[in-house]
């Protein structure tokens, strides 16, 4: 058993987590011991529609998943594409040739990471 709040520390020495939330029991997870993926986060200065587009026609995307707009006239996505292939390069050329600005990339620290911050805004059951 580790108790940590780092949750990075957590990959490859764990196969399993379980995420607390103020003594509550929020999430119950597998850990996956091969990563073959990883995540950024864009925020581009393009409306929704064209910046979806644009973000699935990158080659090297293997999944693309749109989010809430952080402010008007600006589009967000979790771009995941492997380790190995030019997600940055592809994004900068495709932005370049659409003529829009990259207003923020940022790598998502851990999945895992990720996966705490959904489970603590996720509604809970029954109090909607």
């Amino acid at each position: 058993i580790l108790s940590t709040h780092i949750l990075r520390d957590l990959d490859g020495l764990c196969t399993r987590a379980l995420m607390l939330h103020q003594g509550r029991l929020i999430r119950d997870m597998r850990i996956g011991e091969e990563r073959t993926e990883r995540t950024l986060r864009a925020e581009i200065g393009l409306g929704s529609e064209a910046a979806e587009q644009l973000f699935r026609h990158l080659p090297s995307a293997a999944k693309v998943e749109m989010l809430p707009s952080p402010a008007p006239g600006i589009s967000a996505a979790l771009i995941s594409g492997g380790y190995d292939v030019p997600l940055e390069r592809e994004l900068n050329q495709a932005l370049a040739k659409a003529e829009a600005l990259l207003m923020r990339l940022n790598p998502v620290q851990s999945e895992l990471e990720e996966v705490f911050l959904t489970a603590l805004t996720a509604p809970e059951e029954g109090n909607e």
